[in-house]
């Protein structure tokens, strides 16, 4: 993980993924499936960061995120801010049609997006390892971390 200069404020666009199937891929291993998948256009959303004293997350979909969504979310970032000791939470509002529980990798990509923002904001580079780790995704196929 690299050091780079703090900045502000951040936009970050995520796309739609679809997921197709999971296929048996061996055994005995963390990651037993594996699938096929891809990234789409549309829906997306767009989700503006920004410094802030404390965590907040404003999702304006039409769908937005549950409390209890919101509640893993933040969990996952002050985790990741204390682990690295950070000084800086964030504020985010999180926008587009990109809609919830539809099947297009929302939560997952939320969640890579804000914990390199929480990064990026703080003046630190994160591998995609660091994310993907952090965001304790991808147990299943695979998927939705890499795209």
């Amino acid at each position: 993980m690299g050091k780079r200069e703090r900045i502000h404020k951040l936009t970050i666009s995520i796309h739609s993924r679809l997921h197709l199937t999971l296929l048996a891929m061996h055994a005995g291993e963390y990651r037993i499936n594996g699938g096929i998948g891809f990234a789409i256009d549309a829906p997306a959303c767009e989700l503006v960061f920004v410094s802030a004293p404390n965590f907040a997350i404003d999702d304006q979909r039409i769908d937005p995120l549950s409390a209890n969504e919101l509640g893993r979310l933040t969990s996952a970032l002050y985790a990741e801010q204390k682990k690295h000791g950070f000084a800086k939470e964030l504020a985010v509002t999180i926008g587009g049609k990109m809609r919830t529980h539809f099947g297009f990798g929302s939560g997952t990509a939320i969640r890579l997006a804000s914990l390199e923002a929480l990064h990026r904001l703080n003046g630190s580079t994160p591998t995609a390892a660091d994310l993907i780790t952090a965001s304790g995704r991808g147990g299943t196929s695979g998927i939705g971390i890499h795209t």
